[in-house]
């Protein structure tokens, strides 16, 4: 039988082998190391996602002092691939309820497969103390369940934060993660117990321009950024871009507003990995 050689095909083979190879790398590091790095990447506020940062000026699920700001309730559903591949999922499901005195809200996240499934339980309490600050506290309760190990590794944390509006177009922000962190499972938890220190700020420039920049601090990465755009094409269509470093991940996303429902979408390339995509469902009451 003659073989016929097709430069095309094995160059795609090359490239999935690649990628392959690579991830699998990157899901043998989590179970061993429990890196960080994929850490401050779990669960991802998807709008937030589009401009490269984790949106603690606007975003519960990474500063629970942003709930204050919530004037409705407001549930949210979001999903978010790596990489499009099989077993990088994360699902996460939120709900903010505002109250006279205190915000509360709470947020469930679940990542991987039955081979390595990651979640996350958490509930917080905000406050607006003025028309300027709010600060916030979270609870987080976190295990991991992998297929070949025996025990569970889980820990129970603190996050505090805090909002600042010096003039009505301008919000900074700050929030420290895993500070405390305590062991409560049966094998150690290493890397995810410790802390995160995340700033930022958002600049509402003109009516239809946004734009965002974070810079964070952890026990293992000196330094972790992001700055993005979100401009709105019409008054329910916005558009994002942005950048994120430790890994250079560029993203871009979309938003669009029926109302009390509203869809987001963003996809992001990892130079390595590839392309991961999310969508989010927000619903106000």
């Amino acid at each position: 039988m003659k073989c016929v050689f097709n430069p095309i095909n094995t160059y795609l083979f090359i490239t999935v082998t690649m990628k392959k190879i690579a991830l699998f790398i990157y899901l043998i590091i989590i179970p061993v190391h429990f890196a960080q790095a994929v850490d401050n990447d779990f669960p991802a506020d998807i709008r937030f996602l589009g401009m490269g940062v984790r949106g603690i000026t606007g975003s519960a699920l990474a500063n629970p002092a942003a709930a204050s700001r919530t004037e409705k309730t407001e549930t949210d559903l979001r999903y978010h691939n790596r990489y499009a591949m099989k077993g990088t999922s994360t699902v996460s499901f939120s709900c903010i309820v505002p109250a006279r005195s205190v915000h509360i809200a709470g947020f469930f996240s679940s990542f991987g497969d039955k081979r390595y499934r990651d979640t996350q339980i958490s509930f917080s309490v905000s406050k607006l103390w003025s028309n300027r600050l709010s600060t916030g506290i979270g609870l987080t309760y976190r295990f991991v369940r992998m297929q070949s190990v025996q025990g569970v590794p889980a820990f129970v944390s603190a996050a505090f934060g805090a909002t600042y509006q010096p003039v009505d177009n301008v919000c900074a922000a700050v929030t420290v993660t895993n500070v405390p962190a305590v062991s409560v499972g049966n094998l150690p938890f290493r890397g995810f117990t410790g802390y995160a220190l995340t700033m930022g700020c958002s600049w509402q420039v003109i009516r239809s321009v946004r734009l965002v920049a974070e810079a964070e601090n952890t026990f293992e990465t000196a330094f972790r950024g992001g700055a993005g755009v979100e401009y709105t094409l019409f008054s329910a269509c916005t558009v994002r871009v942005g950048i994120g470093t430790a890994p250079l991940q560029p993203c871009m996303g979309a938003g669009y507003d029926f109302g009390r429902i509203r869809i987001d979408a963003v996809a992001c390339y990892h130079p390595e990995l590839g392309v991961s995509t999310g969508v989010g469902l927000k619903m106000k009451w």
